[in-house]
């Protein structure tokens, strides 16, 4: 980005610089400064944590699409296992904890340190969570019904 070249500068760092607001903050990954609309008592992480979700290196464009696609998974998890389930026609699972492991492997493989993970959450009840050739985290859940009969 050439200095004192608006029509280089993102829309969102434009309407900062045009209206006198925000500091500067380091991007995580390629360290490049940027202005960002944080007010100036914002500590100096939280103004680089701004700068690398305005950044577009590819590290930190990376970055902002796993944490967006953990959030996207995250509501998937509270839509198919917990209260909003219900919505769905679904028995919501009654189990706080095991929500809360979900949620920590989409962590996990949002951070790409696992690609999938299977947990048999009740005698009947699955969840499957992977993540996609496209990027996307994909939340599964199996709910299974066996039916004997004895004479």
């Amino acid at each position: 980005m050439s200095s004192g070249n608006l029509c280089e500068v993102s829309t969102h760092t434009r309407e900062i610089m045009m209206n006198n607001k925000g500091t500067t903050g380091t991007c995580n990954y390629c360290n490049q400064s940027r202005m960002v609309g944080c007010d100036i008592g914002d500590s100096t992480e939280e103004r680089n944590e701004t700068a690398t979700l305005d950044c577009d290196c590819p590290e930190a464009q990376k970055n902002n699409k796993a944490q967006e696609q953990a959030e996207i998974a995250a509501r998937r998890i509270d839509e198919l296992f917990g209260a909003e389930a219900a919505e769905k026609g679904i028995a919501p699972l009654n189990n706080e904890s095991g929500i809360q492991i979900l949620k920590s492997i989409v962590m996990a493989i949002s951070d790409y340190d696992m690609e999938s993970a299977t947990i048999q959450l009740t005698k009947r009840c699955k969840a499957k969570i992977a993540i996609t050739k496209k990027g996307e985290i994909k939340v599964t859940r199996t709910e299974t019904m066996q039916y004997e009969s004895t004479e």
